[in-house]
């Protein structure tokens, strides 16, 4: 099940055309969007989860923010020639199982583990997957991009039982 959700948050792991690119990073910027705003409910005291304690909450606002960031970043990399989909239509869920699997967030904070940990390591390796398999004359932008990306979830806690070591992202 994992391979089969990274190829459809990823794509597939090989360099891909213009438009397969836009398609594949527009639905990362789908899951940075739309967990920005289930996070953002749960910290507002929203949502399926029922209330958080006061620390989940506050991880899951600061949370909240880094997808809206990775959003914006995945965004600038999104095309915008006549001729081309806009940002708008490119960002759109890669397919059910995305849905799934975003739609699971809200579970894993309510309750953080191991199911919160895989989440972002998920995320972290499909944009490893997507900076592994660049078009070298035209995807610079977005290795470095990607790399920043993968920086910056390595580098957020995750919220106490769910981190289980150094390295964990949110």
């Amino acid at each position: 099940m994992s391979g089969d959700l990274l190829e459809a948050l990823a794509g597939p792991a090989r360099p891909l055309s213009l438009l397969e690119s836009a398609r594949a990073l527009g639905g990362l910027r789908w899951v940075e969007l739309a967990s920005f705003e289930l996070l953002g409910r749960l910290a507002a005291g929203g949502g399926d989860a029922g209330s958080l304690d006061a620390s989940a909450a506050v991880w899951a606002s600061g949370a909240s923010l880094g997808h809206a960031w990775r959003a914006n970043e995945l965004e600038r990399l999104l095309p915008v020639s006549v001729g081309l989909p806009s940002a708008a239509e490119c960002t759109v869920a890669p397919g059910r199982l995305v849905e799934g699997f975003v739609g699971e967030l809200a579970r894993h904070v309510a309750a953080p583990g191991e199911g919160l940990a895989c989440f972002y390591d998920l995320l972290v390796s499909a944009y490893e997957v997507r900076a592994a398999h660049p078009l070298e004359a035209a995807d610079g932008a977005v290795v470095r991009t990607l790399g920043r990306l993968v920086a910056d979830l390595r580098n957020a806690a995750l919220p106490t039982p769910a981190r289980a070591g150094p390295g964990r992202g949110a």
